[in-house]
């Protein structure tokens, strides 16, 4: 019998409720779905249905969640939980607890069978991924594309990864939380050393080029060896990207995969898939449909007046965001940013540069714009703080009194002490010119550091920074 534990931040907010058999049970903050979070605001109404199968629980996001939810270390819309393991929504936990303890999967349970089906699922996406990569080539214009799917590429081969520890002894797994494509090169060619001894035959055949870390070519090559029927076929870039933004795509493609893909499209200002543009307005996805908007104010003016009022209506603020940004006629620089721009401003960042883009693009909505003119002070010393700031545009002083501490401009941060320590601010800010700044607060980065090794790195390397200065 399994049970799911649900853990807020303060003492009360907290439930434990047994997992039924091949039951789907809605999780949301609403009192309409089956288990209600209700102290935590950022659930949404109807956030994710849970399954529990053959000894693991399926956890599966709708389309209307707001917020993200972390396995893993990742923002993911499916995934599979263990006993043992845990996932996070805004401010709450959520563990599978068992109460015997968890046993190896042997070659004649259920569980086995379960695990090669999810361990399949896998590995097709990854080789869905790896295609589409060479389908669509090295042009400049669809680099955002590329990284979208390589991050979702990465998240399969880290799930296909914990799956293979399944069919490991207990006494063999030691593999426990971690995060193979996060690893360093040696570590992660200990780990397939030691699996690829003690895995069983089919196993290792089916999921090992996913390890190794080949190019696509040469991963695409072993896979279609080992497991061909689940290799596709390639295709042309423009039959592929038309496949990414259909209304039934392959089901490893996420929302950010599809709003990636119209990016790229706004920026090579393409006119071969205006049919599939239109149809992304309709997504039940905002932020996809907030960049369909962007692709569509790429196609002439009378493409753009004849289909952009298909969200006129639109009840998302990003997306009635977009909206009036393409429809405004002022300077660009004035408009707020889309959450895929609010993506690339992080990627520029040091703290975040080597964070996966979907990673980001889960914190990109909670990013707050702040402009501040010249001579205006953004906060004093001694004040209160609990966000960080990240410079999109312009200069500012960080300053004692009169004294210059130092200048800020594009793509650096500052702010981060005071997410750290609740002391009071050690320095003042003024704009030393019209600057847009973003703010990130400080539940959120802490979060994040917790969960990701290289974003609590990079903040680690920023300070080192400043007191060398």
């Amino acid at each position: 019998m399994a049970e799911l534990i649900a853990i807020g931040q303060n003492e009360g907010q907290r439930w434990r409720q047994t997992l039924p058999d091949d039951t789907q049970i809605r999780l949301g903050r609403s009192p309409q779905s089956g288990w209600m979070v209700p102290w935590d605001s950022r659930i949404s109404r109807h956030h994710c249905d849970l399954l529990w199968q053959n000894g693991v629980l399926l956890v599966k996001c709708l389309e209307t969640a707001s917020n993200p939810t972390f396995f893993r270390g990742r923002p993911s819309r499916e995934f599979c939980v263990r006993p043992g393991e845990e996932f996070r929504i805004a401010r709450t936990r959520f563990e599978v607890a068992e109460s015997d303890p968890v046993q190896p999967i042997s070659d004649d349970s259920t569980q086995m069978s379960a695990a090669r089906t999810l361990l399949d699922n896998e590995i097709a996406a990854a080789a869905w991924g790896l295609t589409a990569i060479l389908d669509i080539g090295n042009t400049a214009e669809f680099e955002p594309l590329r990284s979208a799917i390589q991050s979702q590429i990465d998240a399969n081969i880290d799930q296909a990864f914990l799956l293979l520890t399944c069919f490991l002894s207990s006494k063999r797994n030691s593999f426990s939380g971690v995060r193979f494509s996060t690893a360093r090169q040696e570590q992660r060619e200990l780990m397939v050393t030691r699996m690829s001894q003690d895995l069983p035959d089919e196993a290792r055949g089916q999921a090992m080029p996913l390890l190794v870390w080949n190019s696509p070519h040469e991963m695409l090559a072993a896979l279609s060896k080992d497991s061909p029927k689940l290799v596709p076929l390639s295709l042309s870039r423009n039959r592929r990207i038309n496949e990414i933004l259909s209304n039934d795509p392959p089901k490893c493609v996420t929302p950010w995969i599809q709003s990636s893909a119209l990016f790229c499209i706004a920026l090579a200002a393409s006119e071969d898939f205006t049919k599939s543009i239109v149809s992304m307005l309709q997504s039940p996805n905002a932020v996809v449909r907030e960049t369909a908007i962007c692709a569509l104010a790429s196609q002439p003016p009378d493409v753009f007046l004849k289909h952009i009022g298909v969200v006129a209506n639109d009840k998302d603020d990003r997306v009635i965001s977009a909206l009036n940004r393409y429809r405004s006629s002022s300077g660009r620089e004035s408009k707020p940013l889309l959450t895929i721009e609010k993506v690339r401003m992080l990627k520029s960042v040091s703290i975040f540069s080597e964070t996966a883009d979907h990673v980001l693009a889960a914190i990109g909505p909670l990013l707050e714009e702040t402009r501040i003119q010249p001579g205006e002070t953004l906060f004093e010393k001694g004040d209160l703080g609990n966000c960080m700031y990240v410079i999109r545009s312009g200069r500012v002083r960080v300053h004692d009194g009169d004294k210059t501490i130092r200048e800020l401009t594009e793509s650096d941060i500052f702010g981060e002490m005071s997410v750290l320590d609740p002391l009071p601010r050690s320095a003042s800010v003024t704009a030393m010119e019209e600057s847009l700044l973003y703010h990130l607060d400080q539940e959120t980065l802490l979060e994040l550091m917790a969960e990701r090794t290289e974003v609590l790195s990079g903040v680690v390397r920023v300070l080192c920074q400043r007191l060398r200065a």
